[in-house]
């Protein structure tokens, strides 16, 4: 029995389907050709695609959020042992290339004051797994695919705002967390050269 209700299921949503689209005259009618569409959009072919390459920042931020990142640091004298929190920073760089130097890659830390707490180099790398760098690392990627970076504290460190820079010197991009914040409110080396 249940195998002649679904046949029968089937065979009247077939005739309807066939129904609808037999009494409707102009299938067109309600979406229009693409033509239509960019001409309502007044969007012109090609100028789309190159005007956007032409205003989009060489480094592009993708997310900004705050992590905890695998592994532990030592603390103190005593080698107290802690994790690792800190704000993870995916980007990318929209230039092709072998590697490209990204000497700018920072993240400041502010109290609920908006005084700077404190200011590190990225030191952590998605590779996988978080891996660690080195202060004397210079950073250099490759452009054209998503990149993860983090800024790695121990876990009881505190900060209110955080606002990673990213780029070089001759173009700087920057995110702040919590996104509702606003980044003219701070001051930090590289706010000049922030692209906005």
């Amino acid at each position: 029995m249940t195998d002649r209700f679904f046949y029968k299921v089937k065979v009247l949503s077939f005739i309807l389907c066939l129904w609808i689209s037999i009494s409707s005259p102009d299938l067109n009618s309600f979406a229009g050709s693409i033509e239509d569409i960019h001409s309502k959009l007044n969007v012109k072919k090609g100028a789309v695609s190159n005007q956007s390459k032409k205003d989009r920042n060489k480094f592009e931020i993708k997310n900004i959020r705050k992590t905890k990142i695998t592994g532990w640091k030592f603390k103190g004298e005593r080698g107290r042992r802690e994790g690792i929190h800190g704000i993870e920073l995916t980007f990318k760089i929209n230039e092709r290339g072998d590697y490209i130097d990204m000497p700018y890659a920072v993240c400041y830390f502010y109290d609920k004051e908006k005084n700077l707490i404190d200011r590190i180099k990225a030191n952590f790398i998605y590779g996988g797994k978080w891996l660690e760098l080195d202060d004397e690392n210079v950073l250099q990627f490759k452009g054209k695919k998503n990149i993860k970076i983090a800024f790695g504290r121990v876990a009881s460190f505190k900060f209110k705002y955080g606002i990673c820079v990213i780029g070089n010197r001759a173009e700087v991009s920057a995110a702040i967390i919590p996104k509702s914040a606003e980044i003219d409110g701070f001051d930090f080396d590289e706010k000049s050269l922030v692209k906005r």
